[in-house]
């Protein structure tokens, strides 16, 4: 069995503060460690970053979800 994983970043705020590279989290704090775990383990670990995540609409996560 082929397991995978896909780690979904946080929400920022607005756009203003996802469009700032120093404060964008979703390659930051505990992530990179947890895909590195995983990927260790045998389980192929994806982090994509979200369109617009500071408003989220299903279709277009599915999308990435689905790449």
């Amino acid at each position: 069995m082929n397991t995978k994983c896909i780690i979904i970043h946080g929400c920022p705020s607005n756009a203003e503060k996802a469009m700032n590279s120093e404060t964008r989290t979703y390659d930051k704090h505990w992530i990179p460690w947890t895909k590195k775990q995983l990927e260790e383990k045998g389980i192929e670990t994806e982090t994509p970053l979200m369109p617009k995540p500071w408003q989220p609409v299903y279709e277009d996560f599915k999308s990435e979800f689905e790449k």
